[in-house]
């Protein structure tokens, strides 16, 4: 394992664990799955229980990793919500995990309604991205840098795959 796929992976699992002790108290749902469209040159990478991880067949390419959560508490209906409630996540993750000085925290509508994504840039990590949608399941998603050459175009398709993607 690459050094790359840990700090990816201890990223992912803490803002997961984040969010289900943010949701714990809240009764089950079935959460059911998700549709990525990947643009050409995109796959899924090895899987973990619980998360899908994509990366670009470059060298030095990023991953993203992409989860279902149960719903947020309360209708996020806003960009401005989804905003205020993924600044509180990555708050939580920068805390424990180091993710340095967050450059931007936007908005927008996506196939599912709103989303909010965060980035940040980190000495330890370099750049991270994070990603809330909050849906009739919530869709969370991170994707942490590879090499400087592929994070530019890792980023821009990462945010296209992000604004597509769907619930079954």
């Amino acid at each position: 394992m690459t050094a790359e796929f840990l700090v990816a992976a201890a990223v992912f699992l803490a803002a997961a664990a984040l969010t289900f002790r943010a949701l714990r108290a809240r009764p089950a749902v079935r959460v059911g799955t998700f549709v990525m469209r990947l643009p050409d040159g995109w796959y899924e990478a090895e899987r973990e229980p619980g998360a899908h991880c994509y990366r670009r067949r470059v060298e030095g390419s990023g991953e993203l990793r992409v989860s279902l959560q149960p719903p947020l508490a309360g209708r996020v209906r806003s960009g401005r919500r989804a905003e205020q409630e993924l600044a509180r996540l990555v708050a939580g993750l920068g805390a424990d995990l180091d993710l340095g000085e967050r450059l931007a925290l936007t908005s927008g509508r996506c196939a599912l309604g709103v989303y909010a994504t965060a980035l940040c840039k980190s000495e330890r990590h370099g750049l991270l991205q994070f990603w809330l949608i909050p849906a009739e399941a919530t869709v969370f998603a991170s994707y942490t840098m590879g090499s400087l050459d592929a994070v530019k175009q890792d980023l821009a398709e990462a945010m296209q795959i992000m604004r597509q993607v769907e619930l079954r």
